[in-house]
This record gives structure tokens, sequence and C-alpha cells, in this order.
């Protein structure tokens, strides 16, 4: 019985017992390899600085006249936007509709009117289409740079908090939230003016002032390739 129970059973001995067990790798020692990637704008050479000079210089005189034109006429369209968002029930909308339908009206009275006084009735026709064509741009650019989402937030929040404290009968009531809507929806308007007419500025003559750069750059390049190919032959 001995013998049976010696030979069926095992052994566990220290013999038996592995002299270096595996050793179980510790996550926390494990380090990932990392990818460290470092982006950094090319530089630019001094000939392409002195090309795209002038540029600039044009774009922001452009966007300054155009800016300090088209100013003024967002005072009047700003004042009719904070009067609806005054008077109407339906307040912190965003409704953008009543300034530009207000801008349009505005820009294509004035150009017509300018324009008959100067060739009559071919005049006014004149005149009031290129009121139209700065009303598109404006609101092209404005729409594009979101100068009229942000003009639209801060005109309506700023008239909310105005007419909080406004007391007194109902037509008490609607002249002053009338009239403190207008009066901060034109000066909101006339901020924002100056933004999309700097913008529409530099957007107009951003394609010509591109091409011309294009050309010059094209010229420096070949100019310089051949100044460096006649010093390699000395």
């Amino acid at each position: 019985m001995t013998e049976i129970r010696d030979t069926g059973a095992i052994n566990y001995t220290k013999s038996n017992i592995p002299k270096n067990p595996p050793v179980k790798a510790d996550s926390e020692e494990i380090k990932q390899p990392t990818d460290e990637v470092t982006l950094s704008k090319p530089k630019k050479s001094f000939g392409k600085k002195v090309i795209e000079f002038p540029g600039k210089v044009i774009k922001a005189a452009a966007g300054t006249v155009v800016g300090v034109a088209t100013t003024p006429l967002h005072v009047i369209p700003g004042a009719v936007k904070g009067m609806h968002e005054g008077v109407t029930e339906y307040k912190g909308e965003g409704e953008q509709g009543s300034f530009h339908v207000a801008m349009f009206a505005q820009n294509m009275i004035a150009g017509a009117s300018v324009g008959f006084l100067v060739g009559g009735v071919l005049g006014a026709f004149i005149g009031g289409g290129a009121g139209l064509a700065l009303s598109g741009i404006t609101t092209y650019i404005g729409g594009k740079s979101e100068a009229y989402d942000k003009m639209t937030d801060d005109m309506e929040a700023k008239i909310g908090k105005a007419l909080e404290d406004n007391k007194g009968t109902k037509t008490e009531v609607a002249f002053q939230n009338a009239t403190e809507g207008s009066i901060i929806g034109s000066a909101t308007g006339l901020k924002t003016g100056w933004k999309v007419g700097y913008e529409s500025g530099k957007g107009i003559v951003s394609g010509v002032v591109g091409a011309v750069e294009g050309i010059a750059e094209g010229v420096y390049e070949v100019g310089k390739n051949i100044a460096t190919g006649m010093k390699g032959k000395k």
C-alpha cells in the first residue's frame, strides 16, 4: 500500500519547483512608444516678404476705405433690428430679417437718389444697382465671417437686459422698449459695420493682389535660378 501510495501520489518537493519561476510583466513599467510631431510654420524668404508687403498695405487701405464708407450704413438697419427686438414678443431668437431688409432698402434708395442727381433716370438705375451690389457683398462677408451672427447675439443680450426694469402702462413700456432697442441696435450696428466693411474691402482686392503677388513671385524665382546658375559657371 505504501508503494502504491508513493507511486500514485504527487511528490511536492523543492526539486519539483522551478528554480526560476516566470516573472509577470509589470504593466506599469511597460511604456508604449509615442510619436511626437512638431508642426512649425515654414519660414518665408526675404524676397517673398518684400513681394507680400505692398499687398498687405493695399488690402489694409482698401479695408479702411470700405469700412469708413459702410460703417454709417449699418446704423439705420441696426436701429430697425433693435426696435423690432424691443417690441416683439419673441425675443432672443436670432432673427435678422428686419436688419437685412432695412440694409438693402436703404442702400438701394441712397444709390438711386445719388444716381438720379448725377445722371437722371439712367443714373438712378445705375446707382440703385450699385447699392444692391454693395448690400450683397456686405451681407455675404458678414455671413461668412459670422459678424452679423455675433452682432445679433450681442444686440439681443443687451436689449433683453435693458428692458428688464421698464415699468408703466402697456403704451409706456412699448415706447421705452422701442426707444432703448433702437439706440442699442444702432450702436451695435455701427460697431459691426466697421468690421464687415473692413473685411469686404480686403476681400474685393484680394484676388487682384494675389494674382500680382503670384506673378512677382514667379519672376523672382526665375531670376534667382538664373543668378544661381550663372554663379555656378564661374
